[in-house]
């Protein structure tokens, strides 16, 4: 083998390499292998017991704040965010307080729509009622 064979099968390989990290660089980056976050938000008013809900956002940031603004457009007082989240479901549950008459809640986060509710109503005291459960790109319940 001569000189000029090496260098050229040496310069032919590295230009297979380069191709192959752009080639590899490009697939990773490529919107089809990327995954798309669904962002749900559910803010609540204790006082008021009003709640707003957004889902299937692209921002978490937006999903907070449009909660809040339904909640508030729904007649809620004090609406704060009480669960977030992404490509997942949630539930809200509440159950009335024999102690003082306020409201209690509690809130649910799961793969699925059924767990979310469950975790829902086990985070209430006294048998909580579900009012709102959905899934990031599903139907709400």
């Amino acid at each position: 083998m001569t000189a000029a064979s090496v260098r050229r099968r040496s310069a032919a390989a590295a230009a297979l390499v380069a191709v192959g990290a752009i080639a590899g660089a490009l697939g990773a980056a490529s919107p089809a292998s990327a995954a798309v976050n669904r962002y749900l938000a559910i803010a609540f008013s204790p006082a008021t017991g009003q709640w707003g809900y957004t889902q299937s956002l692209l921002d978490a940031n937006q999903a907070k704040y449009d909660a809040v603004g339904y909640c508030l457009n729904k007649g809620g007082t004090d609406c704060r965010i009480v669960v977030w989240g992404d490509n997942e479901c949630a539930a809200l549950a509440t159950s009335p307080n024999p102690f003082n008459h306020s409201l209690m809640w509690g809130t649910g986060v799961a793969q699925t729509q059924k767990d979310a509710e469950t975790k829902a109503r086990l985070s209430t005291s006294f048998g909580g009622t579900v009012v709102l459960s959905f899934c990031s790109l599903g139907t709400q319940h």
